[in-house]
């Protein structure tokens, strides 16, 4: 339990360091605009992940319409603005590094490069999660996208 708080809070801290430091430095430079509103892009697939926990916190069963149907447009947002957008940001940063500073050429590299890592890696848990669901011995569809089942203090009801 522990251990997942930790790496729940490093993958904020990681993100809300990365997206602080585009901010400064479009705040300071007045550059890099562009790439601000392409990760805001990047959040709009955080809207189906947050409505398939809402549904799992509801109760709603992974072979129903409404759970298939976000799925769909789930993985569909997430490769195409998320993954999609990281990867069109990672090949800028990478084609635009004369008009940066050196730090921050390195920096954003970096950043987007473990960004999107971890995306893929999160996608593969989503898509194992909801497509490759192994049913325990009650009945229930277990979930690792969720540690232990647990959704911060709410359990399923079945």
């Amino acid at each position: 339990m522990l251990i997942s708080v930790i790496n729940r809070l490093s993958v904020v801290c990681f993100l809300s360091f990365q997206m602080t430091s585009y901010g400064l430095y479009a705040l300071f430079y007045h550059r890099l605009f562009g790439y601000g509103m392409g990760a805001c892009v990047i959040e709009i697939s955080s809207m189906f992940l947050h409505g398939r926990m809402l549904l799992l916190m509801y109760g709603v069963s992974k072979s129903s319409f409404l759970f298939m149907l976000n799925n769909l447009f789930n993985i569909f947002t997430y490769l195409t603005c998320r993954i999609g957008s990281l990867v069109l940001l990672l090949y800028l940063t990478i084609d635009d590094c004369q008009r940066l500073p050196l730090f921050w050429c390195y920096w954003l590299r970096g950043s987007m490069s473990i960004v999107l890592i971890m995306s893929f890696v999160m996608l593969y848990r989503l898509i194992r999660s909801d497509f490759m669901t192994k049913r325990s011995r009650d009945g229930a569809d277990t979930d690792i996208m969720m540690a232990n089942n647990n959704m911060n203090g709410y359990t399923k009801t079945h």
